[in-house]
């Protein structure tokens, strides 16, 4: 039963993350995607993936960060936060060692930080689609969550989509998506 639970919450977690690309104000895109990974570190905790968890926690505070500062908040606009928080991701790789399995979140979250903090469409959707998506689903298959999968394969088909898409309108040329 409880096996089954934690699956259930990683489904609210998944309805949330996948629903906030439904907002038009980006804030309110951000709050709501902070509101699924909560739902998501609680599902994470649930199935004992503490690499997943911790890794997902510092993401989200990231993303809360960098959402102040789309808002103007000067100190969010500090350029040494995507280096902090990149070094914070490694320690906490150590810290939840559980195996090399632990890396794939961890490093996967490095590589979208960066991304995020690029502030630039294209790079933020290839990072996705190459390198985040692949290895959150890879870890999600190790700590068996379903919801995790599916949230990831269609957040990498919605990348490739919107990548598809840009250059279609942009006919050709290289759009940054923003």
């Amino acid at each position: 039963m409880y096996a089954i639970a934690a699956q259930l919450v990683g489904f609210v977690g998944m309805a949330l993350c996948i629903g906030c690309f439904q907002c038009k104000n980006s804030t309110r895109l951000l709050l709501l995607q902070a509101l699924g990974n909560g739902v998501y570190i609680i599902h994470y905790l649930m199935l004992g993936a503490y690499s997943g968890c911790l890794s997902l926690a510092l993401l989200s505070l990231n993303n809360i960060i960098l959402m102040f500062g789309i808002l103007g908040r000067a100190w969010a606009k500090w350029k040494g936060w995507k280096w902090l928080f990149s070094v914070l991701t490694a320690l906490s790789c150590a810290l939840t060692w559980a195996g090399p399995v632990g890396l794939l979140p961890n490093a996967a979250n490095i590589v979208l930080i960066w991304a995020n903090w690029s502030c630039n469409g294209k790079v933020m959707r290839l990072g996705k689609l190459c390198f985040v998506g692949p290895g959150w689903i890879a870890y999600n298959l190790y700590a068996h969550s379903y919801s995790g999968i599916l949230s990831e394969s269609i957040g990498m088909c919605s990348a490739l989509v919107s990548i598809l898409r840009y250059r279609k309108q942009d006919g050709g040329k290289q759009a940054n998506g923003k």
